[in-house]
């Protein structure tokens, strides 16, 4: 919800990064839900009745198309602790009715990215590597019959096996001309709202991760910040990268307190502000805003 709160900061909007989000226990963000959703279904239903009838033959089977809510099983807990879905406006309003928990005013809807980028017909998020799917989630599971064999086993790639990916199916420069710097753009406008409201404690400093998901169109679109990723060696692919990440943070923190030009391995520095402004919009002095280089 700080996000709300970019354009007194800068001269950004959220929502070109950051899926619709509506906070659960306010009372004006469910009616603006339930008016984004109904006009969404709506929408939805207008484009398929389009494609189906400039593409295919009409059929009476297909009479509400993919917006068929009698299939619906209603809400459904996955295998990540405090996460609901559902495909259904009745069904969350009873959820939301019948569900003290929800009252909790950390609970949010977040709209759901209809139209992701695949790779081998596989979803994927990217944090410090390119995740084909959860691997937290993944790695409990046995894969797909049907799963394309070029997956590799560990749901996993490093940022340069995806960028070559990427030139394999002809997109040269998507990643230096808009994947990563729209990624460092979110990061930045992200850490600008909460930076007020961030506690400065002695002697102490925050490692985050940013989850991204990339649209057909390969538009990033911020999922979540998490603090104190994980730095398990999961897969082969984290084994290099969290050595490197502590490694380089060690560099960060302590090297760089005493000479500010040395060497910060493969960070890189996404924004400086005075230390006058930050005293102005913020009790912490942190002048300078890092990212791992994906």
């Amino acid at each position: 919800m700080n996000l709300r709160k970019l354009p007194s900061y800068l001269d950004e909007s959220a929502d070109t990064f950051f899926p619709r989000c509506y906070l659960v226990s306010a009372v004006e963000d469910e009616r603006t839900l339930c008016n984004d959703f109904r006009l969404t279904g709506a929408i939805s239903i207008l484009k398929w009745v389009i494609y189906n009838s400039a593409n295919a033959p009409q059929s009476s089977s297909t009479g509400q198309g993919q917006m068929n809510a009698d299939d619906s099983e209603g809400p459904k807990t996955t295998l990540v602790t405090g996460i609901k879905c559902v495909d259904r406006l009745d069904e969350f309003l009873k959820l939301k009715d019948f569900d003290p928990s929800l009252k909790n005013t950390k609970w949010v809807v977040q709209k759901y990215i209809e139209k992701p980028l695949l790779i081998y017909d596989t979803k994927f998020d990217i944090r410090f590597s390119v995740h084909l799917c959860n691997n937290a989630i993944q790695k409990r599971l046995k894969p797909s019959a049907d799963r394309n064999p070029l997956v590799p086993k560990e749901n996993m790639w490093s940022s340069n096996e995806f960028q070559d990916y990427l030139r394999i199916k002809g997109h040269d420069n998507i990643w230096q001309e808009t994947v990563y710097p729209s990624m460092k753009k979110a990061i930045i406008c992200s850490l600008v709202t909460v930076q007020a409201i961030v506690q400065a404690r002695k002697n102490n400093f925050g490692l985050y991760g940013a989850d991204f998901l990339l649209g057909e169109d390969f538009k990033p679109w911020l999922i979540e910040i998490n603090l104190s990723p994980s730095m398990s060696h999961s897969t082969s692919v984290t084994a290099i990268l969290c050595a490197n990440v502590q490694e380089d943070t060690i560099k960060v923190i302590i090297d760089r307190k005493y000479n500010s030009k040395c060497n910060i391995g493969r960070f890189e520095c996404l924004s400086q502000q005075e230390r006058k402004y930050l005293r102005k919009r913020a009790h912490s002095l942190q002048a300078t805003v890092l990212s791992k280089d994906k």
